[in-house]
């Protein structure tokens, strides 16, 4: 799959906002692990490390999502892809592939 998202950016300069952003950051990238890494461990060098960040939102104002399940692949390519999926771990992936060439494969086998 790939998305690709248009989005409105507003930058927030200043230290406080570079501050925010990293402890909001590591706060959702940590969570959960069992030795969770917290900003504050670095002490003075926190704040001179986040001047190197510029903070900034973004409003996502139109998101596009495709899935590329085989269809710009040659019939034979597609055929040779599908047999290769495991049809234990992988028949999600399959049924989708399937279903998203069911015309050019004449019915879906």
């Amino acid at each position: 799959m790939i998305v690709q998202f248009q989005a409105d950016i507003r930058f927030e300069f200043g230290l406080d906002h570079a501050i925010t952003a990293v402890d909001r950051l590591s706060s959702v990238m940590e969570a959960g692990r069992a030795k969770a890494w917290s900003p504050e461990e670095k002490g003075p060098r926190h704040s001179r490390l986040a001047r190197g960040v510029v903070a900034f939102r973004a409003t996502v104002v139109e998101a596009d999502a495709k899935f590329k399940l085989g269809q710009n692949e040659r019939l034979d390519v597609l055929e040779d892809i599908l047999q290769g999926l495991d049809p234990v771990t992988q028949s999600d992936l399959r049924t989708a592939m399937v279903h998203a060439n069911l015309e050019r494969r004449g019915g879906g086998r």
